[in-house]
């Protein structure tokens, strides 16, 4: 059933990933490489090497405060583990709303060069993928054992909000940056990066303004049927041409056939004040200017701006007017997201349908970064950035996706072949997290929480964090952008 894959496509997003903003460790780095367009498209020239090459990179990200993992622990990831039939995922307990967001990227075979002393140039190819689901405040206690106990509870609550939101796509970059003027004190550089965008998977489910009341059956038994509200569910149409008789490599070429197309840009300007050490021989596009020589670094860019479009399915529609028919013993019984009787149970549901035609839109996260690197000296550095996104991704007339980064503080110590990290980071949903990562040659692996290593010990752990990986080459012989930095 097509809707059966749309609603278990949204969890199974929302349960798996926990964009490339987010390798924090590399924000600010001139060893960031490839990665440095994610961050500011004017950095692709002020990066240490001539070229490089990011052999494959991904990252995931959560920040959610609806669930919680209980009696869990890396042991009870594994199924042939005891521990695994006593870990489960639950509802956070008490009265109030409840959000969840997740995104992750992948990529191979990105790469920069710097075209001569005074531009740079960079291609990358990307999948991405941002899910957001918020409900407005209800009560949920873990000694609930029903779905008519939990009605029961939350019957003095006007009405329910819920929102759920998805966006996947695959991407191709292509960033030009240049000098826009570079003396003995300072260098200025601009970037821009287009980007060409395949929709993949979008989809959308809005309950609004729902509402219940109590009523007897024959037998005088309670329940709880729903007696208000409305909800829209869109999903493109890429769900409903999948076809299991056929090939994977068939079906990713019918999908990526009727994918529909889109653009997107992102531009921004780097102002580097030189240090000391360099402002007496550097001038215009000198190749004596070394990338890791500054005192200060600034940055402002404005990243994602842009649509990603879907056709819709052919069963995304509205529905209005309740039934009466959808009460708590459907529900129950039907088990309605793993059974094929989802759609039939909700044309019984609302009397009133109106389905979708043409296509709809999801807004990328779009949003300004600004930033500003201090050399320290030694190898030394520390990295400030604030992100102010432009939209929401709670429910509304158009479906936006967003970053869950706001402030982020990074720490480091880094050479050609040698990094440690320790980014610490308040995002967008009040969360602080500390998190570290380490380079050892091409190699770069971080954690943007190190809740992470509480896994190892069982007990209840918050969903939140996630972690990144990356793995880049760049010149093989001796670099004089590597040596060691001066002392100051």
């Amino acid at each position: 059933m097509r809707l059966r894959k749309v609603f278990a496509t949204i969890f199974a997003f929302i349960g798996f990933y926990s964009s490339a903003q987010n390798y924090h460790a590399l924000a600010g780095s001139p060893y960031a490489g490839t990665e440095s367009i994610f961050h500011n498209p004017a950095s692709s020239l002020n990066q240490a090497f001539s070229w490089d090459v990011t052999l494959f990179a991904a990252q995931a990200t959560m920040a959610n405060n609806a669930f919680v993992m209980k009696n869990a622990s890396f042991q009870s990831l594994s199924y042939n583990s005891p521990a695994y039939h006593s870990a489960k995922v639950a509802l956070t307990n008490g009265f109030t709303d409840r959000s969840l967001h997740a995104n992750a990227d992948i990529s191979a075979l990105n790469f920069r060069i710097k075209l001569n002393n005074k531009s740079a140039f960079a291609f990358g190819i990307r999948g991405r993928a941002f899910a957001h689901a918020y409900t407005s405040p209800f009560i949920y206690y873990d000694t609930i054992t029903s779905l008519k106990s939990w009605a029961n509870l939350n019957k003095n609550i006007p009405s329910f909000e819920a929102s759920a939101t998805h966006s996947g796509w695959i991407e191709a970059n292509f960033n030009y940056s240049r000098i826009y003027k570079d003396d003995d004190e300072k260098r200025i550089t601009w970037g821009a990066t287009l980007t060409v965008m395949k929709g993949l998977s979008g989809v959308e489910f809005n309950p609004r303004a729902m509402t219940y009341a109590k009523a007897y059956n024959g037998n005088n038994v309670p329940y709880y049927f729903i007696n208000g509200g409305n909800f829209s569910y869109r999903y493109t149409n890429n769900y409903d041409l999948y076809d299991t008789n056929q090939t994977p490599r068939s079906n990713i070429n019918t999908i990526l056939g009727s994918s529909l197309s889109s653009f997107a840009i992102s531009f921004g300007v780097e102002y580097t004040l030189k240090s000391a050490y360099t402002s007496t021989f550097t001038s215009w596009g000198s190749p004596d200017w070394k990338a890791k020589d500054y005192d200060w670094k600034f940055g402002a860019a404005i990243l994602d701006l842009g649509t990603n479009y879907y056709a819709f399915g052919k069963d995304a529609a509205e529905k209005s007017i309740p039934s009466g028919f959808l009460n708590d013993t459907v529900i129950t019984h039907y088990n309605l997201i793993k059974t094929d009787r989802l759609r039939d149970t909700l044309l019984h549901s609302y009397t009133k349908t109106d389905y979708y035609q043409g296509d709809f839109s999801i807004s990328n996260p779009t949003r300004l970064v600004l930033s500003a690197d201090k050399n320290l000296g030694h190898n030394f550095y520390v990295n400030g950035e604030l992100t102010i996104s432009f939209f929401s991704s709670q429910a509304q007339s158009r479906a936006r996706t967003r970053e869950i980064n706001l402030l982020l503080l990074t720490p480091r110590w880094e050479t050609k072949g040698l990094g440690l990290y320790f980014p610490m980071q308040l995002n967008t949903e009040m969360q602080c997290w500390i998190g570290t990562a380490v380079k050892l040659g091409p190699l770069l692996i971080g954690l943007h929480s190190i809740d992470f290593f509480n896994w190892f010990s069982k007990g209840n752990h918050q969903l939140n964090g996630g972690g990144y990986i990356m793995l880049s080459i760049h010149p093989f012989g001796r670099d004089k952008e590597a040596d060691e930095c001066p002392s100051y």
